[in-house]
């Protein structure tokens, strides 16, 4: 199969009259020649499909049209939908739009190395993925999602300021930005997520979530503060327990744009007149959290 079964005078999908299917996992993965556009309404036949999970991985697609899962209500999983098509290089900003029901998108890009960015209506630019992609979506589940998408230029600085997140037990961002190389431009303001999860109980897992993200610019630090404005310290010493030593693991790894004894004290407002050395150490330089150039053997703060 070298193009997906649909007639574009018609408008008519293979899959019109399959009226009941609740999923299409791994449907055309490891379709190797498959190439050219997921046109709007493939699957507007299966209003009940709920999973796409693997749906177009390993194929050749370069095309994502915005409407082929627009306000689809039913759909509750996109986990590696896209999963290493290598030749996709932007993806339509609305593309979930009315997905109200979208919780799973782990690794739903992952592998696309060719891919750069969003495209909006009728422009033709390359834009930082929105921080609207899920805007309609109550996500939760997101590791990997843009795991070696070596060519990334960017995800919008305030994609983790939505609403969406909110109210939720479970958050899963865990490699969600590894080896994105050429980022210049990343949402580093997690605080949102934090403050929503820290103190009441429940869990955020960010492992090597910035590990390998080496082309953001040093200046981008301040985005961790609380409040920039005035210098509040990022987190209290209570931050880091036991869940949280496990859920933060290697999440600064190979990152050079932390760099600099004088700039992470300034960055992290860390004042050891208020901070014993026990505390920075659990606060911000855990071993764990593989903050780059760091040694954590020792007492207190040491850069090399």
């Amino acid at each position: 199969m070298t193009a997906l079964p649909y007639d574009y005078d018609k408008k008519v999908s293979l899959f019109d009259g399959a009226s009941n299917a609740t999923n299409y996992n791994n449907c055309f993965n490891y379709c190797y020649n498959l190439t050219g556009t997921l046109p709007e309404g493939f699957f507007a036949g299966s209003p009940k499909a709920s999973s796409f999970s693997g749906c177009f991985s390993n194929t050749k697609i370069t095309k994502v049209e915005a409407g082929c899962f627009k306000n689809n209500t039913a759909v509750t999983s996109l986990s590696s939908v896209f999963g290493d098509i290598t030749t996709l290089e932007t993806i339509p900003e609305d593309m979930c739009e009315g997905c109200t029901a979208l919780a799973n998108v782990a690794g739903m890009f992952s592998g696309c190395t060719s891919l750069k960015g969003c495209t909006k209506s009728g422009d033709s630019t390359i834009y930082p993925i929105s921080a609207d992609l899920f805007r309609d979506c109550k996500v939760t589940k997101l590791p990997h999602l843009f795991q070696n998408c070596s060519s990334l230029i960017g995800v919008e600085s305030d994609f983790f300021n939505n609403s969406i997140y909110s109210g939720a037990t479970y958050i899963n961002v865990d490699r969600i930005f590894y080896n994105c190389s050429s980022m210049t431009e990343a949402p580093l303001n997690i605080i949102p997520i934090f403050n929503n999860l820290t103190y009441s109980g429940k869990i955020l897992t960010a492992a090597h979530m910035y590990d390998g993200t080496t082309s953001l610019p040093e200046k981008t630090i301040h985005y961790f503060y609380t409040d920039y404005t005035d210098g509040t310290v990022l987190v209290e010493p209570t931050f880091e327990t036991s869940q949280y030593t496990i859920a933060t693991r290697g999440m600064f790894y190979n990152c050079p744009w932390i760099s600099g004894a004088s700039n992470l004290l300034n960055a992290f407002s860390i004042d050891e007149s208020n901070l014993s050395d026990d505390d920075i150490e659990k606060v911000i330089l855990n071993n764990l959290w593989g903050i780059y150039g760091f040694n954590n053997s020792v007492t207190g703060l040491r850069y090399e």
